[in-house]
Protein backbone atom coordinates (compact mmCIF):
# COMPACT_ATOMS: atom_id res chain seq x y z
CA UNK A 1 0.00 0.00 0.00
CA UNK A 2 2.99 2.32 0.45
CA UNK A 3 3.86 1.89 -3.24
CA UNK A 4 0.29 2.70 -4.25
CA UNK A 5 0.41 5.84 -2.09
CA UNK A 6 3.72 6.97 -3.57
CA UNK A 7 2.62 6.52 -7.19
CA UNK A 8 -0.94 7.84 -6.94
CA UNK A 9 -2.14 11.44 -6.90
CA UNK A 10 -5.49 10.87 -5.24
CA UNK A 11 -6.20 8.47 -2.41
CA UNK A 12 -9.40 8.71 -0.38
CA UNK A 13 -10.71 6.44 2.36
CA UNK A 14 -13.69 6.37 4.65
CA UNK A 15 -14.63 3.40 6.75
CA UNK A 16 -18.23 2.40 7.22
CA UNK A 17 -19.38 1.94 10.80
CA UNK A 18 -20.31 -1.51 12.09
CA UNK A 19 -20.24 -2.46 15.77
CA UNK A 20 -19.36 -6.09 15.00
CA UNK A 21 -17.13 -5.54 11.99
CA UNK A 22 -15.61 -9.04 12.27
CA UNK A 23 -19.02 -10.38 11.14
CA UNK A 24 -18.38 -8.84 7.70
CA UNK A 25 -14.97 -10.18 6.62
CA UNK A 26 -14.93 -8.81 3.05
CA UNK A 27 -15.49 -5.30 4.44
CA UNK A 28 -12.66 -5.82 6.88
CA UNK A 29 -9.97 -7.00 4.45
CA UNK A 30 -10.13 -8.35 0.87
CA UNK A 31 -7.44 -10.90 1.80
CA UNK A 32 -10.09 -12.71 3.88
CA UNK A 33 -11.85 -13.79 0.67
CA UNK A 34 -12.10 -17.59 0.71
CA UNK A 35 -10.58 -17.93 4.18
CA UNK A 36 -13.11 -19.94 6.16
CA UNK A 37 -13.75 -23.47 7.41
CA UNK A 38 -16.34 -24.20 4.70
CA UNK A 39 -16.34 -24.16 0.91
CA UNK A 40 -18.38 -20.96 0.72
CA UNK A 41 -19.62 -18.22 3.06
CA UNK A 42 -22.56 -15.81 2.98
CA UNK A 43 -22.49 -12.83 5.33
CA UNK A 44 -24.93 -10.04 6.07
CA UNK A 45 -24.73 -7.18 8.54
CA UNK A 46 -26.97 -4.21 9.40
CA UNK A 47 -26.56 -1.23 11.69
CA UNK A 48 -29.03 1.50 12.59
CA UNK A 49 -27.24 4.05 14.77
CA UNK A 50 -28.03 7.31 16.54
CA UNK A 51 -31.77 6.72 16.76
CA UNK A 52 -32.12 9.80 19.00
CA UNK A 53 -31.54 12.19 16.07
CA UNK A 54 -34.26 12.98 13.53
CA UNK A 55 -32.93 10.59 10.86
CA UNK A 56 -30.78 7.69 12.12
CA UNK A 57 -27.80 6.49 10.12
CA UNK A 58 -28.34 3.13 8.43
CA UNK A 59 -25.55 0.92 7.11
CA UNK A 60 -25.86 -2.57 5.64
CA UNK A 61 -23.74 -5.04 3.72
CA UNK A 62 -24.06 -8.46 2.15
CA UNK A 63 -21.26 -10.63 0.79
CA UNK A 64 -20.55 -14.04 -0.67
CA UNK A 65 -17.19 -15.74 -1.12
CA UNK A 66 -16.10 -19.21 -2.18
CA UNK A 67 -12.93 -21.30 -2.31
CA UNK A 68 -11.93 -22.49 -5.77
CA UNK A 69 -9.42 -25.01 -7.14
CA UNK A 70 -9.21 -26.97 -3.87
CA UNK A 71 -8.13 -30.20 -5.61
CA UNK A 72 -5.50 -28.43 -7.74
CA UNK A 73 -4.15 -26.34 -4.84
CA UNK A 74 -4.35 -28.69 -1.80
CA UNK A 75 -1.97 -26.62 0.38
CA UNK A 76 -3.09 -23.18 -0.80
CA UNK A 77 -6.33 -21.20 -0.83
CA UNK A 78 -7.74 -19.32 -3.80
CA UNK A 79 -11.02 -17.54 -3.25
CA UNK A 80 -13.33 -15.16 -5.07
CA UNK A 81 -16.24 -13.15 -3.78
CA UNK A 82 -18.67 -10.28 -4.17
CA UNK A 83 -19.96 -7.65 -1.77
CA UNK A 84 -22.57 -4.91 -1.67
CA UNK A 85 -22.51 -2.05 0.86
CA UNK A 86 -25.15 0.63 1.40
CA UNK A 87 -25.17 3.60 3.75
CA UNK A 88 -27.74 6.38 4.38
CA UNK A 89 -26.87 9.28 6.67
CA UNK A 90 -28.84 12.17 8.05
CA UNK A 91 -31.76 14.36 6.93
CA UNK A 92 -30.29 14.88 3.46
CA UNK A 93 -30.12 11.12 2.94
CA UNK A 94 -26.44 11.19 2.01
CA UNK A 95 -26.41 7.80 0.30
CA UNK A 96 -23.50 5.57 -0.64
CA UNK A 97 -23.91 2.32 -2.59
CA UNK A 98 -20.93 0.19 -3.48
CA UNK A 99 -20.58 -3.09 -5.36
CA UNK A 100 -17.25 -4.93 -5.20
CA UNK A 101 -15.72 -8.16 -6.49
CA UNK A 102 -12.74 -9.68 -4.74
CA UNK A 103 -10.08 -12.34 -5.19
CA UNK A 104 -7.43 -13.63 -2.81
CA UNK A 105 -4.60 -16.14 -2.89
CA UNK A 106 -3.02 -17.64 0.24
CA UNK A 107 0.19 -19.61 -0.10
CA UNK A 108 0.48 -22.37 2.50
CA UNK A 109 3.79 -22.19 4.37
CA UNK A 110 3.52 -25.55 6.13
CA UNK A 111 1.89 -28.95 5.60
CA UNK A 112 -0.39 -28.60 8.65
CA UNK A 113 -2.32 -25.72 7.03
CA UNK A 114 -1.56 -23.45 9.98
CA UNK A 115 0.48 -20.67 8.37
CA UNK A 116 -0.28 -18.79 5.17
CA UNK A 117 0.97 -15.76 3.32
CA UNK A 118 -1.96 -14.11 1.58
CA UNK A 119 -2.86 -11.28 -0.76
CA UNK A 120 -6.33 -10.04 -1.67
CA UNK A 121 -7.75 -7.36 -3.94
CA UNK A 122 -11.21 -5.82 -4.36
CA UNK A 123 -12.41 -3.84 -7.34
CA UNK A 124 -15.74 -2.12 -7.68
CA UNK A 125 -17.84 0.94 -8.24
CA UNK A 126 -19.24 3.37 -5.65
CA UNK A 127 -21.97 5.95 -6.12
CA UNK A 128 -22.81 8.75 -3.68
CA UNK A 129 -25.83 11.02 -3.76
CA UNK A 130 -27.53 13.64 -1.58
CA UNK A 131 -31.19 14.73 -1.41
CA UNK A 132 -30.33 18.38 -0.88
CA UNK A 133 -33.99 19.44 -1.27
CA UNK A 134 -34.59 18.06 2.23
CA UNK A 135 -31.93 20.27 3.81
CA UNK A 136 -32.27 23.83 5.17
CA UNK A 137 -29.61 26.47 4.51
CA UNK A 138 -28.94 29.86 6.18
CA UNK A 139 -30.30 31.79 3.15
CA UNK A 140 -33.68 30.08 3.67
CA UNK A 141 -34.11 31.39 7.22
CA UNK A 142 -36.81 34.11 7.23
CA UNK A 143 -36.28 35.32 10.80
CA UNK A 144 -38.65 32.82 12.42
CA UNK A 145 -38.14 29.51 10.69
CA UNK A 146 -36.75 27.96 7.52
CA UNK A 147 -38.73 28.43 4.30
CA UNK A 148 -37.62 25.58 2.01
CA UNK A 149 -39.48 27.14 -0.95
CA UNK A 150 -36.86 29.94 -1.05
CA UNK A 151 -33.72 29.44 -3.09
CA UNK A 152 -30.88 28.00 -1.02
CA UNK A 153 -28.01 29.75 -2.83
CA UNK A 154 -26.12 26.48 -3.22
CA UNK A 155 -25.16 24.52 -6.33
CA UNK A 156 -25.21 20.75 -6.20
CA UNK A 157 -23.98 18.20 -8.67
CA UNK A 158 -25.72 15.03 -9.71
CA UNK A 159 -24.80 11.76 -7.96
CA UNK A 160 -21.07 11.14 -7.99
CA UNK A 161 -19.64 7.76 -8.95
CA UNK A 162 -16.11 6.42 -8.94
CA UNK A 163 -14.17 3.20 -9.30
CA UNK A 164 -12.79 1.83 -6.06
CA UNK A 165 -9.93 -0.53 -5.23
CA UNK A 166 -8.74 -2.12 -2.00
CA UNK A 167 -5.89 -4.49 -1.25
CA UNK A 168 -4.92 -6.45 1.81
Amino acid sequence: SIMVGVFTNHLFAQDIHFSQFYASPLNLNPALTGVNECTYRVAGIYRNQWRSISTPFTTYSASFDIKLLQTKLPNDIFGVGAMFVGDKSGDGKLTMNSGMISAAFHKGLDKNHCHFLGLGIQLGYTQKSLKWQQLAFPTQFNGTDFDLSQTNGESFSKPVGYFDMQAG
